[in-house]
C-alpha cells in the first residue's frame, strides 16, 4: 500500500493515512455532469469551456430519486451502479426495464445481499428493489 507523501507531513497517524489512501484509490473517477457549450459544439481558439464533474461515490442515491427507500437513501450512487453492473441479471433487468414476478424475488435478494456485504443495515422490500432497479435503468448511469 502506498501512502501519499502529503499525508505523511500531517498529524494524521499512519493507519488513518492508509485508510484515507485506500478510500481515494477505490473511489470512482469523476464523470462530467454538465458542460457548456454542449458536447459536439464547434470550438474556436480562445473559447472557454466549462465542465462540471463529480464522482458518483460522492452523490447519495436520493439525489436521483427523492422517493427512494430509506435503506438506500444515503448509499452512494456509485455503489449501486457497481452492484448492478457487476451482476448480469441485474444489468439485463435494468436495461430492459421489465420486471417479472420472478425477477422481483431475484433483485430483492441481490440488492439486500449487496447492502449486507457493504456493511449497511436495512433491507429492501420487493417493491423498493423494483423501484431501485427501474430508477438505475432509466438514469443513463449504467454502462450496458
Amino acid at each position: 500500500m502506498t501512502v501519499p507523501i502529503a499525508l505523511l507531513h500531517t498529524a494524521i497517524n499512519i493507519d488513518t493515512a492508509a485508510k484515507i489512501s485506500d478510500f481515494v484509490q477505490i473511489k470512482l473517477p469523476a464523470r462530467v455532469v454538465k458542460q457548456t457549450p454542449a458536447p459536439g459544439t464547434p470550438v474556436i481558439q480562445g473559447m472557454t469551456i466549462e465542465v462540471q464533474a463529480t464522482s458518483l461515490s460522492d452523490v447519495p442515491t436520493f439525489v436521483i430519486d427523492p422517493n427512494i427507500a430509506g435503506a438506500v437513501k444515503n448509499v452512494p450512487i456509485g455503489n449501486i451502479k457497481q452492484l448492478v453492473e457487476s451482476d448480469d441479471v441485474l444489468k439485463n433487468i435494468a436495461k430492459s426495464g421489465v420486471v417479472t414476478e420472478a425477477d422481483r424475488v431475484v433483485i430483492t435478494e441481490k440488492f439486500n445481499s449487496g447492502l449486507k456485504n457493504s456493511g449497511l443495515n436495512g433491507t429492501l422490500t420487493a417493491d423498493q428493489a423494483t423501484a431501485l432497479i427501474k430508477t438505475m435503468g432509466s438514469t443513463g448511469l449504467i454502462d450496458f
